[in-house]
């Protein structure tokens, strides 16, 4: 029997690399590389996160969507219900409130590396932190024998560059393993899904942000340093000079209750002080995301959709 899948377009058997993404005379990254730790690759002071856009109303076949864009990071979301639950729960009661789905998967052209269709166990271990982080926030007590799905396509996950000394080989800056981590993707998605939600009309306490802090070990002392919101290039200049990753934070804050949703932490951190000291950091960064774009997004979204001569909800930057 034949294996090849002939419902899908295959692509040419020879393909080249799309100059406009990986130019051979981008400058390297490792040129800007400091071993001053309180420098980073784009200027940034340690508490500031990267450029953010949101924008609303993105999907209109679906209850609520949201979209998302930090760094290179690029992620649409679409929220379907509630909706009646037609299965029979595995505890069989009916009355124990509405529980929500969550779906990430990241698109094969995500990053330079091509993936498969398969979800891996990445994809698996984004959606289950999401549902996590999400579910303190949603009062699904109001909605028994309710489903609400959300549904997260990754767009982008990676910079579209290869730097200037790895050109010979080819080498893909950062690591393909490393475009999939928690730290870069998990706390986008928290914002995005926290939106869509709010889009979508579901009763919430209050809108979750999501922000990550990435955790270094400076190479002349044993001390650790934090950075929120690190980018892909930060953490591969570092591991080249001022310092080497460890591990890194994400957390979700509803930053009008005061109260973290979600936390996952992941290497070998060892210094509960340093970790627990860029934590609040992190509180306080999610506090200023939330004020300077969430709400506004979600009021644009709103006077946009109120408004008939506007298709869509407007985007929001900071």
């Amino acid at each position: 029997m034949d294996s090849v899948d002939r419902k899908r377009i295959h692509g040419p058997d020879k393909s080249v690399l799309p100059l406009p993404l990986l130019d051979p005379q981008h400058e390297s990254i490792t040129s800007k590389t400091t071993l001053n730790p309180s420098a980073r690759f784009d200027g940034r002071t340690h508490e500031e996160v990267r450029p953010l856009f949101a924008r609303t109303a993105m999907v209109s076949q679906a209850n609520g969507s949201a979209y998302i864009e930090v760094g290179c990071v690029k992620i649409i979301c679409a929220v379907y219900g509630p909706k009646q639950i037609t299965t029979k729960s595995k505890s069989g009661d009916h009355h124990s409130g509405g529980r929500i789905s969550c779906d990430v998967r990241l698109a094969p052209f995500a990053g330079l590396k091509r993936k498969g269709y398969m979800k891996d166990t990445n994809e698996h271990s984004l959606a289950k932190n999401l549902a996590t982080a999400l579910t303190p926030s949603l009062l699904l007590a109001h909605l028994p024998k309710s489903q609400i799905d959300i549904h997260i396509q990754i767009l982008q996950a990676t910079a579209g560059h290869v730097s200037a000394s790895s050109t010979s080989s080819a080498t893909v800056l950062p690591p393909p393993s490393f475009a999939t981590n928690l730290s870069l993707l998990l706390s986008p998605c928290i914002t995005v899904a926290s939106l869509a939600l709010a889009d979508a009309g579901i009763e919430m306490m209050d809108s979750v942000v999501g922000c990550s802090v990435g955790l270094f070990r400076r190479t002349d002392r044993n001390s650790l340093f934090w950075m929120v919101d690190p980018s892909e290039e930060e953490r591969e200049t570092r591991a080249l000079g001022g310092g080497v990753w460890v591990g890194n934070a994400v957390l979700g804050v509803m930053p009008s209750v005061g109260r973290i949703s979600g936390l996952v932490v992941d290497g070998d951190v060892g210094d509960v002080g340093v970790l627990m000291e860029a934590v609040n950091v992190c509180v306080d960064a999610c506090a200023k995301v939330h004020d300077v774009v969430v709400k506004k997004a979600l009021v644009d979204g709103f006077h946009a959709a109120a408004s008939p001569l506007s298709g869509s909800g407007s985007g929001s930057a900071v």
